[in-house]
């Protein structure tokens, strides 16, 4: 998906925003989280903010994976954390198969184009 003239791997092929990220650490996955907008706190709980769902795989070769499905109109900031992973992040070496993601801030954002189980998880 490009964002201002920006490549990202963000995908709008299904008309929602998805992306499919794993993360060194779940706490790494919500610090990201916490900061774009995606998760939100209610009564001293974090919670999805409007227009998305969350899907955590949980541990997969020792990273954390959550795919997430959001509003184009969702108030989080993915517009920004999709351009950052790109401008900001770097190459992630650390391949699963022929995975083929950025790393920024110890998240990194799969090309889903090439992830081999094709089986998206959303609630």
């Amino acid at each position: 998906m490009i964002i201002d003239e920006i490549g990202t791997f963000l995908d709008n092929s299904t008309g929602f925003i998805e992306a499919f990220v794993r993360a060194d650490t779940e706490a790494d996955w919500v610090f990201g989280a916490v900061y774009y907008g995606l998760l939100i706190e209610d009564n001293n709980e974090l919670v999805p903010n409007i227009g998305i769902a969350i899907s955590e795989i949980g541990i997969i070769k020792g990273k954390y994976h959550v795919n997430i499905r959001l509003k184009p109109n969702s108030p989080c900031n993915w517009r920004e954390m999709g351009k950052n992973w790109s401008t900001l992040g770097e190459p992630d070496l650390d391949q699963n198969a022929d995975e083929v993601g950025i790393k920024l801030e110890r998240v990194t954002l799969l090309d889903k184009a090439t992830i081999k189980t094709k089986e998206s998880t959303f609630l």
